[in-house]
């Protein structure tokens, strides 16, 4: 894919143009999961839910013995885009 700018030329990775197409979209399209990691291990909820309702699960349920907040104590507790792999959203596991 080439751009022209005032005479300029752009070439997209494949990577560019994915992201490009997702910017496009509109951001209720795109689905969000809560991911746990520390030094050994990781795993998310499954979530393909909004930002609002990941962000609302951390802040409802992190200090808990709630899901996979006890197992990672210590770790860190992500909100990350499944469509990008973002990560938009990171704190502690307390």
């Amino acid at each position: 894919m080439e751009i022209t700018m005032k005479g300029y030329i752009f070439e997209y990775s494949k990577a560019m143009k994915l992201r490009y197409k997702l910017i496009k979209m509109k951001n209720s399209q795109l689905t969000y999961d809560v991911t746990f990691n520390d030094e050994n291990d990781s795993d998310s909820k499954g979530f393909e839910a909004t930002e609002k309702y990941c962000m609302d699960y951390i802040e409802s349920w992190n200090g808990t013995n709630e899901s996979y907040f006890a197992d990672y104590k210590g770790g860190i507790v992500s909100v990350v885009c499944n469509e990008t792999g973002d990560t938009i959203f990171s704190t502690d596991v307390k």
